[in-house]
């Protein structure tokens, strides 16, 4: 370990440490961005997906009860059935699309 910080020599060894390792940033975007959020939902299943983010959200619009805020969480499956990757399905490796 370099103890001389005077000569600036401590600073430089970190410069050169850190010129060696690759930043996250360049790991991450090694990979192609396509392979990150492909399709995976079928029409039959994105249908009913925006079918049911659409009734969650009418029922926090116009919805009475205690709970009715809830139904904001209906943007989830509105986006991901517009989308067409639905992320539950990509954990559990389910396509549902013939030509995915």
């Amino acid at each position: 370990m370099v103890t001389d910080l005077g000569s600036g020599a401590a600073y430089t060894h970190m410069q050169e440490r850190a010129a060696r390792r690759p930043a996250f940033r360049d790991v991450w975007f090694q990979q192609d961005l396509e392979d990150v959020m492909k399709k995976n939902m079928g029409t039959v299943q994105r249908a009913i997906w925006v079918v049911l983010g659409l009734a969650l959200i009418a029922w926090a619009i116009w919805g009475g009860g205690a709970y009715h805020a809830w139904g904001w969480i209906g943007i989830i499956p509105l986006a991901a059935g517009a989308i067409g990757f639905c992320a539950f399905n990509a954990i559990f490796g389910i396509k549902t699309c013939k030509d995915c």
